[in-house]
């Protein structure tokens, strides 16, 4: 099997004085909530009991943050475990996943022996955006389709009117629909986008959500998923009741409240992600594809001038995200950045300028 890799691996060789400066993670950079951190320091001491079983004080927390049933609500150990739960319970035989895209969309079918067919989002000609969401005769022959929306890394993004007709022809087959919505609390207009109120009512959708992402809490580990009630206990009774542990109850508790949290990172965003992209394209041979949320993709010349660029960035204490091992990427040398701090993206562009001049005068 090919091996499967994720960014913002910080363990991995030596980190530099000042430690690693991660844009190969898209983790919020405002870093966790305070109220996050006030609370775990509250609760450290409760680490000597068991979590509270199902998180049920966290379901009730979600169900009125995304106005959705709690009885449509399981809380994963992140948003990854609940993509290896729903394909242990229902055992698709085919599963359908766009390419390029999270890895664990695959690794997940993978692990319950199920075909994995690639859906490619950009022309292997050009490496352009050649995205379009599957159509009849995909979701007629797989058993269980899975997409990110917005798409990891490419940042495709599809709005719920988009979504409607997907939807409604997985019901029509019976085909099991996984739509990965981890990264749509970056929009404070989510609501255009989010297809997590269409699940009342249908067989077919499942969405998933993360809370690591936007609340920069990874190292807890946080995530839920909204399915049909009568799938609830279907899916509950396949996993640990203590899967999510104390401290990211709490944490998770408290993030979903702070409002003054989410207005401020919606407000950083905003700005930060138009002068991010902006900049990348002033950069020699750098082709930049427009981003929705708070990483930008772009693509240099060959995947060998990649390779270098990441290699002398990382000398330089910078992590970037080479997106070569990457299923379904063509020709070219594909990279995903974060979207970080003002002072921080300065950095990377400067030392990214540099060590594109010093490689491509080579």
């Amino acid at each position: 099997m090919k091996k499967f890799e994720h960014g913002g691996n910080v363990y991995e060789g030596k980190a530099p004085d000042g430690g690693w400066l991660d844009f190969s993670a898209n983790i919020n950079p405002l870093g966790p909530p305070e109220s996050a951190m006030q609370a775990i320091e509250t609760h450290l001491r409760d680490i000597a009991h068991y979590p509270e079983p199902g998180s049920v004080r966290l379901k009730k927390a979600i169900a009125e943050a995304y106005g959705v049933p709690q009885e449509q609500i399981v809380v994963g150990n992140g948003a990854a475990e609940l993509f290896y739960l729903i394909c242990s319970v229902y055992r698709p035989e085919s599963v359908a996943v766009p390419v390029p895209s999270f890895s664990d969309y695959e690794r997940a079918a993978h692990a319950v022996d199920a075909d994995v067919w690639p859906l490619p989002l950009l022309l292997p000609q050009d490496g352009m955006p050649g995205h379009s969401l599957p159509d009849e005769d995909v979701v007629g022959r797989a058993d269980c389709v899975m997409l990110g929306n917005p798409n990891n890394p490419t940042g495709d993004l599809f709005t719920k009117k988009d979504m409607v007709e997907l939807i409604e022809l997985c019901e029509e087959h019976g085909t099991l629909l996984v739509v990965d919505e981890s990264f749509l609390d970056f929009l404070q207009d989510r609501g255009e986008y989010s297809v997590m109120d269409l699940v009342r009512g249908r067989d077919s959708l499942f969405v998933v959500r993360s809370l690591t992402k936007f609340y920069a809490l990874p190292g807890l580990r946080l995530g839920f998923a909204v399915v049909p009630e009568e799938d609830c206990e279907r899916i509950e009774s396949a996993k640990d009741v203590w899967n999510v542990n104390v401290l990211a109850q709490e944490a998770g508790l408290a993030a979903l409240r702070d409002r003054e949290y989410q207005k401020k990172t919606w407000d950083w965003l905003q700005e930060e992600r138009s002068f991010m992209s902006k900049a990348l394209r002033k950069l020699p041979g750098v082709e930049v594809f427009e981003p929705s949320v708070n990483f930008v993709f772009c693509r240099l010349e060959s995947k060998a001038l990649l390779h270098r660029v990441a290699k002398a960035m990382k000398k330089r204490g910078i992590l970037i995200r080479d997106c070569g091992n990457y299923t379904g990427i063509p020709r070219g040398g594909y990279l995903r950045v974060a979207v970080r701090r003002r002072e921080e993206n300065m950095l990377l562009l400067q030392h990214l300028q540099d060590v594109l001049r010093e490689e491509m005068g080579r």
